[in-house]
């Protein structure tokens, strides 16, 4: 078998591995300046799909620590991973700029706007979904009082909520389509990036109608603790949004209080939404493949982002070559594209962790020494690629782990096993179906450049 990478990318592997025995035996320059190397050895390491730990959606010492941004909500059911699930809990906060003057002021509405997202979707995206927002009754990570906050919030943890929703919406995201709204402060309308309005109870926005309500965000989070957001479309999916913070008070997520002041003049101030957010996912395996491999069936294995599960690899076969040197490493899993389409994408690029002598999970060396995108493909590589085998083109991920099974070889690492996760997983809904132990052309393989002494 060959791999055909570029001379220049071979050269700055070489400048890297070169306090690691660099030499990559094996390897012959071509002609056209490029480097093909001769795999001298191949073998099929065991693979078991495995439920993932709940993992950290938020944390925080008091202050925003860790806030994701491009987070799904709604439901995805399939035959082959079940139903998954995310809810979403969001906080508002004061605005920047000046407080709000709201003396001597008419109320006409309150509008939360949540921002697009195209990585973050999944499914139909010509499906209507029903979205509703819910008065949450508490969010710790949104106390008033900082020693009083939840430093850490896990996928699994939801939070009450009023069982009546304060705002409803029926539409069919248009994640690519600017919407056009007023603008109070230019008195016209206006071209919006891609956005959900909801528009929520009066009641609610009346309450917000208080200066005193709204001079901090403390006393602002009195009121309004935060809303849990549900969506639910008319076929399986995942709406996509962008809460990212630009600041530890400023997101692209507003809440829009709109108002006519003493003197008649329509008026808008924004607040910011999502200063505080986490995500509970669930997933249900019952009837699906996935249930299957977590059961023993490792004919295929699986990859799935939120808090999904993972496809675990146990390399403890490459202690045969404990004798000889390991030049190069490349793992090759074949992607079974019959679970892709174009609106149900595979995973873009996976990340190879393990379990470090402390417990906790680590990058693979080589991972971590693929720090920019120019070395990269040929230090770790990960992404989701096509390949010609047997004249028919497949999808594939390579991951390189050449330094990681030496380490492994010389008692660095103790463990054989290696998990593989979606890089973004956290906020990506993406799933992909893997070949693992299948037994045929497809089968997971460790590829190497041995070399005895």
């Amino acid at each position: 078998m060959k791999y055909i990478v570029s001379l220049s990318a071979i050269a700055t592997f070489l400048l890297v591995m070169s306090c690691n025995s660099p030499e990559l035996l094996g390897v012959e320059l071509l002609e056209d300046d490029s480097i093909t190397i001769e795999f001298t050895n191949s073998v099929n390491p065991t693979v078991t799909t495995v439920e993932d730990d709940p993992i950290i959606v938020f944390a925080s010492d008091g202050f925003n620590l860790r806030n994701f941004s491009e987070l799904p909500v709604g439901t995805f059911e399939d035959m082959t991973f079940g139903t998954a699930t995310s809810d979403l809990y969001i906080t508002p906060g004061i605005g920047t700029g000046n407080l709000p003057d709201f003396n001597k002021t008419t109320f006409d509405s309150i509008v939360m706007i949540l921002p697009l997202d195209v990585d973050a979707r999944y499914g139909d995206t010509l499906s209507n979904y029903n979205i509703n927002v819910y008065r949450l009754d508490e969010f710790p990570s949104s106390s008033t009082t900082i020693a009083e906050r939840m430093d850490t919030i896990f996928s699994n943890q939801s939070f009450d909520f009023d069982a009546s929703p304060i705002g409803n919406v029926n539409i069919v995201p248009r994640y690519y389509d600017s919407l056009i709204v007023y603008s109070p402060a230019l008195d016209s309308v206006v071209a919006s990036r891609p956005h959900i309005r909801v528009r929520l109870d009066d009641q609610f926005g009346m309450e917000l109608l208080d200066t005193m309500v709204v001079n901090a965000d403390s006393t602002l989070q009195q009121v309004a603790r935060g809303f849990a957001l549900t969506a639910e479309g008319d076929q399986p999916g995942f709406i996509g949004l962008n809460l990212a913070n630009f600041t530890s008070s400023s997101t692209n997520a507003i809440m829009s209080m709109f108002y006519t002041d003493s003197m008649n003049v329509k008026n808008q101030y924004d607040f910011s939404l999502g200063i505080f957010k986490s995500t509970n996912y669930t997933h249900d395996y019952a009837g699906s493949e996935v249930e299957l491999a977590l059961n023993g069936d490792n004919s295929r294995s699986y990859v799935q982002g939120m808090n999904g599960v993972n496809t675990q690899i146990d390399l403890s076969d490459i202690m045969q070559f404990a004798d000889k040197g390991i030049n190069y490493a490349e793992l090759e899993i074949t992607v079974d594209e019959s679970t892709i389409s174009d609106t149900e994408g595979a995973i873009e690029s996976l990340l190879a962790i393990y379990k470090n002598e402390e417990g906790n999970d680590t990058w693979v060396i080589d991972a971590q020494l693929s720090t920019d995108a120019a070395t990269s493909s040929i230090l770790y590589d990960g992404q989701l690629q096509t390949i010609f085998r047997n004249g028919e083109e497949v999808m594939v991920y390579k991951i390189v782990l050449t330094n990681h099974l030496k380490n492994i070889l010389s008692g660095e690492i103790s463990t054989p096993i290696i998990e593989l996760i979606p890089v973004g997983k956290v906020e990506t809904p993406r799933r992909s179906t893997l070949y693992g132990n299948s037994g045929d052309d497809n089968e997971i393989k460790l590829n190497l450049v041995v070399t005895t002494p």
